[in-house]
């Protein structure tokens, strides 16, 4: 399970803020709304993608190669699972992610 009660959820959730300047270095007071699946997803990965989260990316890499990752998104919809899933499994060839992601 890597929802947002574990260590791999994503923190970016539909309809709230999220701090613009964590990605920009722009406008500290820049709090936009996270749009849909889509944007959450984008924000997590960009997220992950910043050297402050190597760390995390290794974890990542070291603890969910290989497995098979359950969230509560719809198969149909973006979801984070499936960024930790390429992270996780780089050399894979990538399956379209409802055959990736257990529902």
């Amino acid at each position: 399970m890597v929802d947002r009660s574990t260590a791999f959820g994503n923190p970016f959730r539909i309809g709230h803020p999220y701090h613009a300047a964590m990605f920009t270095g722009g406008d500290p007071w820049s709090f936009p709304l996270v749009q849909d699946a889509s944007h959450a997803v984008t924000l997590y990965q960009r997220l992950l993608a910043q050297p402050d989260h190597a760390r995390f990316v290794a974890r990542i890499k070291r603890d969910l190669r290989g497995r098979d990752l359950c969230c509560w998104c719809p198969l149909d919809q973006p979801c984070h699972a499936d960024v930790l899933l390429e992270i996780a499994n780089p050399d894979l060839a990538l399956a379209p992610p409802t055959d990736r992601r257990a529902g």
